[in-house]
């Protein structure tokens, strides 16, 4: 809906009060002017009381974007001779009026576009300080609430690819649990998932694509996840209140940052599963070189993570300490590798079933009768 143009915000009433003032006095048969738009008189000058009483002899539509916001009326008592007089002040008026709304348009202009690249930037931190996948998705579905107060209801679920269902994440709303595995099922829903373009209905009940029973549901704002031409999942907004272009064009753009810190933490999830495979594995054949400790480094880890587990939840004598869940991981995997040194280990010191093998200690009996002779 366009924004009505209203003059009398921004209009400079000093300044065209001393210029209408001084045009007053220079026409003699000119007894008041006044300049109203639909609100009424905004700046009105007279040199007789009761002058409204009588309709204006002469008028001035002020016009901007082919639309008239405001009218300059003139009482006079000869409207032939002065009309050419007020009409190159009108002139000068309309120029004015012209160029300061034009003015303020470019500034009204540059500030949205601070205020949209404030609200990227806010956003894109948000979403990037965290590489949890959880957390990326419950900041995501706030920063969504956020930017739509209206919504009651919201959800952020990705695709299952085993299952090609939808696994909800993040969600906020009453009984929001069994309102997002409804709207997963729908066909709206999963028409925008897999077609990658965001909708908004706003009488679902029309919508034939909407086969749910879900009566506190009017108002629908669908938007797909998606991240290099790949669909990861989507999120949606729901209430009772309609939504408009607005609406869809931030969400559309929060999901966009949305998408890609998704990706990233997935990425990083799949990293940490490698990796962890590999220190088990690690772990695993330092420990085959010596039948006497296999499985000693896995039971470590298990042992060292229960033992940091039960100081979390001890709070008795640890009140106001506690390993987070990245500490937690550093501890497992420091355990896991506690005896890589045995890499560099040789099999005979490794796997000795004495203190020396016979051979060894030969090879220091003779080495010390080299030395001491006497000893022979």
């Amino acid at each position: 809906m366009e924004q009505e143009i209203t003059v009398r915000r921004w209009f400079k009433k000093k300044r065209w009060r001393k210029i209408f003032n001084n045009a007053l006095s220079s026409s003699p048969h000119t007894t008041a002017i006044t300049l109203v738009d639909k609100e009424g008189s905004f700046l009105q000058l007279s040199k007789e009381e009761n002058f409204l009483s009588s309709m204006p002899d002469l008028t001035y539509p002020l016009i901007l974007e082919n639309k008239e916001v405001a009218r300059l009326c003139v009482w006079t008592k000869v409207p032939e001779e002065v009309n050419k007089y007020w009409e190159t002040i009108v002139s000068f008026l309309q120029g004015w009026v012209t160029t300061e709304y034009s003015r303020r348009a470019v500034a009204e202009e540059a500030l949205d576009r601070y205020r949209e690249l404030s609200f990227l930037n806010h956003i894109a931190f948000a979403l990037n300080s965290s590489l949890d996948l959880t957390k990326v998705a419950s900041t995501l579905i706030e920063e969504c609430r956020r930017a739509v107060p209206i919504a009651k209801y919201g959800a952020v679920c990705l695709i299952d690819k085993n299952k090609r269902i939808f696994k909800p994440l993040a969600y906020f709303g009453e009984d929001i649990e069994n309102i997002v595995e409804k709207v997963t099922e729908t066909q709206l829903f999963k028409e925008i998932v897999e077609s990658g373009k965001a909708e908004i209905v706003n009488q679902v009940g029309g919508d034939l694509r909407w086969n749910a029973f879900v009566p506190q549901i009017i108002s629908f704002l669908g938007v797909p996840l998606f991240f290099s031409e790949r669909p990861l999942g989507g999120l949606f907004l729901a209430g009772t209140s309609p939504f408009t272009s607005l609406h869809l064009k931030s969400i559309s753009t929060i999901a966009t940052l949305g998408a890609i810190a998704i990706a990233n933490a997935i990425h990083f999830l799949e990293i940490q599963k490698m990796l962890e495979a590999v220190i088990v594995s690690l772990a695993t054949a330092i420990d085959s070189r010596d039948p006497c400790t296999a499985g000693h480094s896995r039971r470590t880890a298990q042992y060292a993570w229960a033992l940091a587990n039960a100081v979390n939840e001890d709070k008795d004598f640890f009140p106001n300490f506690s390993f987070t869940k990245e500490q937690m991981r550093e501890i497992y995997y420091a355990a896991l590798l506690h005896d890589i040194g045995k890499i560099g280990v040789r099999e005979h010191v490794l796997n000795k079933a004495t203190k020396l093998s016979s051979s060894r200690m030969k090879i220091i009996y003779l080495t010390d009768l080299t030395q001491n002779p006497k000893r022979c």
